[in-house]
């Protein structure tokens, strides 16, 4: 898995070296669990070695995992109480984590709506979006 996000993290700043990624330091990943203590090992390990920040100038944007009450009005909130939100594609959707369905991926829509991604987690989705590291 460390190779595999390694090489994710290489091929993103490779095909957008206008990318801000930063890993998440120790206090900020201390301060993530003890909000998520269940966050699935594969983002953990996501967020340690390749982070958040944009990828290109303005292609998508990945950010600390959030609840949706942090920049959402309260009615518009509580559509995705359950949910954590991690991507934004700058265009109206949302990559984010069911937490109350094992954390399951879900894209959501400008108007709520949520289905599950294919790939079935970020790393996949990214890989997925940007190209295959076996190609």
């Amino acid at each position: 898995m460390i190779q595999r996000l390694k090489k994710l993290r290489s091929l993103i700043l490779e095909m957008y070296p206008q990318s801000q990624l930063r890993p998440v330091s120790d206090a900020q990943m201390e301060a993530l669990l003890k909000r998520f203590p269940d966050i699935p090992y594969h983002l953990h390990l996501y967020l340690k070695l390749i982070g958040f920040g944009t990828i290109g100038a303005s292609n998508y944007s990945v950010h600390i995992p959030f609840e949706a009450h942090h920049i959402f009005d309260i009615q518009e909130a509580s559509h995705l109480a359950d949910f954590v939100l991690l991507g934004d594609d700058f265009a109206g959707t949302f990559e984010a984590y069911d937490t109350c369905n094992n954390w399951q991926l879900a894209c959501v829509d400008e108007h709520w709506n949520f289905e599950k991604c294919e790939g079935g987690n970020f790393i996949q989705f990214l890989e997925d979006m940007y190209g295959s590291l076996s190609n």
